[in-house]
C-alpha cells in the first residue's frame, strides 16, 4: 500500500508510476512538473500531506488484521493528473493488485472490501479531527 499526494518529485520511480498511470511519457510528466511547480505549492499541500498520512497508515493497520503480509509501502509525492485541479486535499491511494492472487481474491470478499471502507474512514476521521484540533489552537 502506497499514498500520493500532488507534488513535484524527483524519485525516478514515482515519476514512471506516474507516466505511466497518466497515460503519457517519462517526458511528459517532467513537463507537467514545471508547469505545476507554482500552482502546488498555494494549493493545499500541506492538507493532502496530513491526509495521505493518516490514511496511510489507517489502511495498513486495518489491513494488518486481515491479510497475512501487508507491505507499506509509505506515502510519497508524485504528479498524477487526477491529483491536479482539486480544490481539497487530494490523494491518491494505491492498495492491491488484482492480478495478484492473493490480494485479488481477497478484494473479491465483502469483508475485505468492507475493512478497505472502514480504514478508509477511520483515516479521514482522523483527519479531519487533526484539523479540528490545529484550528482550535
Amino acid at each position: 500500500m502506497e499514498t500520493y499526494y500532488l507534488d513535484n518529485t524527483t524519485d525516478e520511480a514515482s515519476l514512471r508510476l506516474a507516466a505511466r498511470e497518466n497515460g503519457t511519457s517519462r517526458r511528459n510528466v517532467s513537463d507537467l512538473q514545471f508547469i505545476l511547480s507554482d500552482m502546488t505549492q498555494n494549493m493545499k499541500l500541506e492538507d493532502s500531506i496530513t491526509l495521505a498520512h493518516h490514511l496511510q497508515h489507517s489502511l495498513v493497520d486495518g489491513m494488518s488484521t486481515r491479510l497475512a503480509e501487508v507491505k507499506d509501502l509509505g506515502v510519497k509525492k508524485a504528479l498524477f493528473y487526477v491529483l491536479v485541479g482539486a480544490r481539497m486535499p487530494s490523494v491518491l491511494v494505491e492498495m492491491f493488485f488484482i492480478t495478484n492472487k492473493t490480494e485479488g481474491g481477497a478484494m473479491n470478499q465483502e469483508s475485505y472490501q468492507n475493512t478497505v471502507v472502514d480504514a478508509l474512514y477511520d483515516g479521514i476521521l482522523k483527519y479531519k479531527e487533526s484539523n479540528l484540533a490545529s484550528k482550535t489552537l
